[in-house]
């Protein structure tokens, strides 16, 4: 299909009475970020799909694990920082009959917790329980660089860094404040020399 109307230039439309969309898609937001991945720190995101991969294997203090692996897709919702920008995570999702190792109920528990789904102690998730309720979910993850065995930052095919939810990185979306705020003053405080106080003014006995 071509465009059927002239090519205007900008010379063209100075003085032209230009009327913009007012139809404006959900979702759509001056925040917005086209980063694929979202950057370090403790972020908000919206729960909007996810993928089950039955029969996944996993390896744990060297020993080889059966459990399905849920792939949740994080997305930042409009109006936070980096509005658009995206995470997908790799949880195992114990089924009945598939044993696995104590960090790997952990990490389930970790997100399920998140979620506002916390199960009875004993069971692996609540009674009646669907992986379908996580979708449109908030929760609150912290973003982390993603290495490689080395600690070498693994690269995005545009050369930027690659960033992971961290490891047990999950947490309710009403922590969200809270977290980023204490990140934040730990790095303050990292920056400082030797961690040291700033020096008293001078001329004052103390």
């Amino acid at each position: 299909m071509t465009d059927q109307t002239e090519v205007l230039t900008a010379s063209d439309v100075q003085d032209a009475q230009i009327t913009f969309a007012t139809n404006i898609p959900a979702g759509a937001d001056p925040a917005a970020s086209g980063a694929v991945d979202a950057p370090v720190g403790y972020h908000i995101f919206d729960i909007t799909d996810f993928e089950i991969h039955p029969g996944h294997e996993w390896t744990r203090k060297s020993e080889t694990y059966i459990a399905h692996q849920l792939r949740p897709q994080l997305t930042i919702p409009a109006g936070q920082p980096f509005a658009g920008a995206r995470q997908i995570d790799f949880i195992p999702m114990p089924a009945a009959g598939q044993n696995v190792h104590v960090t790997m109920m952990n990490q389930w528990y970790n997100l399920l917790k998140a979620a506002g789904f916390e199960p009875p102690k004993g069971a692996s998730a609540p009674e009646g329980f669907h992986p379908k309720k996580f979708i449109g979910v908030r929760v609150c993850c912290q973003v982390v660089l993603d290495v490689d065995r080395d600690k070498n930052v693994k690269l995005r095919d545009d050369g930027q860094p690659r960033t992971k939810i961290r490891f047990f990185g999950y947490h309710a979306a009403a922590r969200h404040a809270e977290l980023a705020a204490g990140q934040a003053k730990t790095a303050q405080n990292a920056a400082k020399p030797n961690g040291a106080k700033p020096a008293p003014p001078t001329g004052i006995n103390l």
